[in-house]
């Protein structure tokens, strides 16, 4: 698995006194073309780069390692060198030969075809983020339905900022069966893709290619691509404050939306060449704390890559699809509780807060997302049903500590104590805002009943654990 992932992906690494300098050209055997963006690697040390878009490359070491150095890419056989005897010649001439892809053989029946996007599929950005040549980060798109199909389109959301028209990579992989991780290559073949003006879904249409879409789903892959010096004088050229080491971190931008986290937590991977050289999900691996129901309700919503994908399958599977819709939307309905204003008073913002204590105090965590708070989002309300159901203990309930439940307490006594300071005129406003020590938590009248925006407070929320959040 190690030696794959490594063959996938090249690593970078800069020592701090550069000694020795590998430099080069990676051509195809066959036609002579120049290969852009391959891997150039030590097979036993974790130190290695990626070829610039000409072909050419240059590996910096401090000194020189009875290793072998790696040169790969995917739809061509790796080649390797011993380093001591590489490294003794000024410019090394690289020939990789293509691999054979085994075509199999697809039955294509005359059906109607229907097609549904699975993945992020949100129209707007949330926040922007690059990715490190080095690092890759990873999407995974659930087989949901269940069907028989092919992958259509992939599409990458490029945001505006940064460099938008700079080039990434794109891969395919297959789910590891034992990790859950991503695997072995879908499609025996880089894609190099890039954004016209940004803002906008930078697709790949697979739709010829009659890729059959895995029982287990499978992984999509991006990842930027250095930079050469033409490219940089370009965007110097452009760039008012031009910066060198910012454009390389900042091209180009993906977009990043909020989801669930029970669904970002799973769906979300990045790979860690110099650490561990395998595959993490970055929100497990990094917020092991979100896990537990104390930051689940205020905070479960964490930024996910923006990446889709359309899968074409045959109409007459429809009905497959059609039941597992509504099966959720049923499940969705019986999760969410009856709602009781005489237990629990929203009619005056005390009687709001009198309630979040009681319903807190009682466990009814379902009860509060589902009536007590406001959402910003129509489809957060949902996602926050699905959390609370997924983090159920064996009991089927969603519990807090009791050092929890009164730190939530004293929280809502205090925004009580402030309700007291309000002028009159703030008062009878639909919508107001709270602050205390430092942070403002936000109130709204809805229909007549009070409710609090739940973005904007650290309710349930672990202090450590910097989540972005917005109102």
């Amino acid at each position: 698995m190690k030696n794959l992932l490594l063959l996938l992906f090249g690593l970078l690494f800069y020592p701090a006194f550069s000694q020795v300098q590998l430099k080069g050209n990676i051509t195809d055997a066959e036609s002579g073309e120049t290969i852009p963006y391959a891997n150039v690697y030590l097979k036993n040390q974790p130190i290695g780069t990626t070829a610039f878009r000409d072909g050419s490359f240059s590996l910096k070491l401090d000194s020189v390692f009875r290793d072998s150095v790696v040169f790969s890419i995917i739809g061509y056989k790796p080649k390797s060198l011993f380093l001591p005897d590489a490294i003794k010649t000024k410019v090394v001439a690289i020939k990789l030969e293509p691999t054979q892809e085994e075509l199999k053989e697809v039955e294509v029946m005359p059906r109607k075809l229907e097609s549904y996007e699975v993945g992020l599929v949100r129209h707007r950005a949330t926040t922007t983020n690059g990715t490190l040549p080095e690092r890759p980060d990873a999407r995974f798109i659930s087989n949901e339905y269940q069907v028989n199909g092919y992958i259509k389109n992939i599409s990458v959301y490029v945001s505006k900022k940064g460099i938008p028209e700079a080039p990434f990579r794109l891969n395919l992989l297959r789910v590891d069966k034992v990790s859950g991780s991503p695997g072995v290559p879908l499609v025996n073949q880089d894609f190099i893709l890039n954004a016209e003006e940004g803002n906008e879904w930078v697709k790949l249409n697979l739709e010829k290619r009659l890729i059959m879409l895995p029982e287990q789903g499978f992984f999509v892959i991006v990842q930027s691509l250095p930079i050469d010096s033409m490219q940089l004088q370009a965007y110097k050229e452009r760039l008012p404050d031009f910066k060198e080491g910012i454009v390389k971190m900042s091209a180009p931008l993906f977009g990043y939306a909020f989801e669930a986290y029970s669904e970002a937590a799973d769906a979300n991977w990045c790979f860690h060449c110099w650490n561990d050289l395998r595959w993490t999900p970055y929100w497990r691996k990094n917020y092991l704390r979100l896990d537990s129901v104390r930051s689940g309700i205020t905070s479960g919503r964490v930024s996910s890559l923006m990446i889709k994908a359309e899968i074409n399958y045959y109409a007459d599977q429809k009905l497959k699809v059609k039941d597992l819709k509504t099966k959720r939307a049923v499940k969705k309905v019986f999760d969410r509780p009856d709602e009781n204003t005489l237990k629990y008073p929203q009619s005056t913002p005390s009687y709001l807060l009198s309630s979040l204590k009681q319903a807190f105090e009682a466990n009814d965590l379902a009860y509060a997302c589902s009536y007590l708070v406001y959402y910003d989002d129509k489809d957060e309300l949902e996602e926050t049903m699905a959390f609370l159901e997924s983090m159920k203990d064996t009991l089927g309930e969603a519990r807090l500590t009791e050092k929890e439940i009164e730190n939530v307490t004293v929280l809502l006594s205090s925004l009580e104590a402030e309700l007291q300071n309000l002028k009159p005129s703030d008062g009878k406003r639909f919508i107001f805002g709270l602050k205390l020590k430092d942070e403002l938590f936000y109130f709204q009248n809805k229909d007549g009943a009070w409710k609090i925006n739940p973005r904007s407070t650290s309710l349930l929320q672990n202090r450590e654990i910097k989540i972005p959040a917005r109102f």
